[in-house]
């Protein structure tokens, strides 16, 4: 098994300084969107099972309902109210006796922006570490991304998309593959159909990220090069001797000798006399965020 890591992380795209956000935040914000059940657990009798969703708002908190099956197991659970001004996901709790506890998870949606029939857009990257502990950050670009027109056995050698316009062709050479990014599956690919809508001639579980099973709808993220965030690579640094170095703040501290640092570039901007200026992420000035910008998602 590779040790391998993909995290992506997303932000509102906009500015966190600004009033109407600030209301937004406060005030609806963001919600339960659906409740995920990891194990459905057994022996739950509908006349005394209780769903609760607690902790993560200051505001107002979410309400559910759980519909069980003849074994007393969790089928589905219906949000009756999706709570609001979220700063962390909740915990769902199941009351009532079991032979099993039922296991679930709330998923969050950020509710309507102000005087809009839709969320904020988001600005996303991720963060790629492969087999080789290299690390890659893409921007995670939302006129880059499709869905999958049907399902993908872990074998199939050729994925169809729904809007196969949105992934890039690969070069023709075949020196530079397409890639795209399946559920953490890293996929190449060396042909691109406008006809049928797919690619093929594909290589899975690339960069040892494994090969999986994906469902027709799943998201198809564009992973190529075009996606690499500028200037955005870590790299170390080992001095031969004890080196003094004036940090942003102008204190002087020391790198000693033979000890590896790992050295990257800031993407917020930087304040006079401290590392980030305080303003957030999405309104940095800086070429990272200028390109990730560029891609928002909704």
């Amino acid at each position: 098994m590779f040790d391998t890591l993909d995290i992506k992380v997303y932000t509102i795209a906009t500015d966190p300084q600004s009033i109407g956000y600030t209301n937004w935040a406060t005030g609806q914000g963001i919600i339960v969107d659906y409740i995920y059940i990891v194990d459905p657990g057994a022996g739950y009798s509908s006349s005394n099972v209780g769903v609760v969703i607690e902790g993560g708002s200051f505001v107002t908190q979410a309400t559910a309902q759980v519909t069980l099956d003849a074994n007393g197991s969790a089928v589905i659970f219906g949000v009756v109210n999706q709570g609001a001004a979220y700063e962390t996901t909740p915990n769902v709790a199941v009351y009532g006796s079991n032979t099993k506890p039922i296991v679930a998870t709330a998923v969050m949606k950020l509710s309507n922006a102000p005087a809009s029939l839709q969320p904020y857009p988001k600005m996303a990257y991720r963060v790629l570490k492969d087999m080789n502990d290299n690390y890659t950050y893409l921007r995670i670009d939302g006129a880059a991304t499709t869905t999958l027109a049907n399902d993908v056995a872990i074998n199939d050698s050729v994925i169809y998309v729904t809007d196969i316009s949105k992934l890039p062709e690969p070069a023709a050479s075949g020196a530079e593959p397409g890639v795209v990014f399946i559920n953490g599956e890293r996929i190449t690919y060396y042909h691109k159909d406008s006809v049928t809508s797919s690619i093929s001639q594909l290589r899975r579980g690339t960069a040892g990220t494994g090969a999986n099973v994906h469902y027709a709808g799943n998201t198809v993220v564009d992973g190529s090069f075009n996606q690499i965030v500028f200037d955005s690579s870590n790299y170390t640094y080992t001095p031969t001797s004890n080196t003094n170095v004036t940090c942003t703040d102008g204190n002087v501290r020391t790198l000693e000798a033979g000890v590896t640092y790992i050295r990257s570039n800031l993407w917020y901007t930087t304040g006079n006399t401290t590392a980030t200026n305080g303003d957030g992420l999405f309104v940095a000035n800086t070429l990272q965020v200028s390109f990730l910008r560029e891609g928002l998602t909704p």
